[in-house]
């Protein structure tokens, strides 16, 4: 009884706070392309942000992913960096994950959604892979 009490004051505390609540939302769909290869095609919105999104970094979990690599098709005037695996120096809390990075000097302006950032890896267990950690960069302070 306490349980489901407690989840409706946490679902009425969304509805009567969290209206106004945005966040950036990357998505993603998983195409098999083979045994345990699948091609990831991300989407990303920018409906939280008060300018353009111009840096995206996406983390891939060792323990979920493997032989993670850049697809065939990227977003025209992205940059790209891979990194496998990442430096525990750099990114204590992230040590051996891979990351994808990307950058636009235009970005995704407020309210859009761009696609096309592909990219391939192998997934260790069971499909759909767990939800990624990822990163809105400012590519002027770097912070996140």
């Amino acid at each position: 009884m306490k349980v489901g009490h407690y989840i409706r004051v946490f679902l009425l505390g969304l509805v009567l706070f969290g209206q106004n609540c945005a966040a950036t939302t990357i998505t993603y769909t998983a195409s098999n392309i083979g045994g345990t290869s699948y091609a990831f095609n991300y989407k990303v919105t920018n409906d939280s942000l008060d300018r353009s999104i111009q840096q995206i970094t996406i983390y891939f979990d060792p323990e979920h992913f493997t032989n993670v690599q850049l697809g065939d098709t990227q977003p025209s005037g992205w940059e790209d960096a891979f990194v496998v695996p990442s430096d525990p120096i750099l990114l204590p809390g992230l040590s051996g994950f891979a990351f994808f990075d990307t950058f636009s000097p235009t970005g995704i302006g407020i309210g859009s959604t761009l696609g096309g950032f592909t990219l391939i890896a192998d997934l260790i267990g069971a499909a759909p892979p767990p939800g990624q950690v990822f990163h809105i960069v400012d590519p002027t302070t770097f912070a996140t």
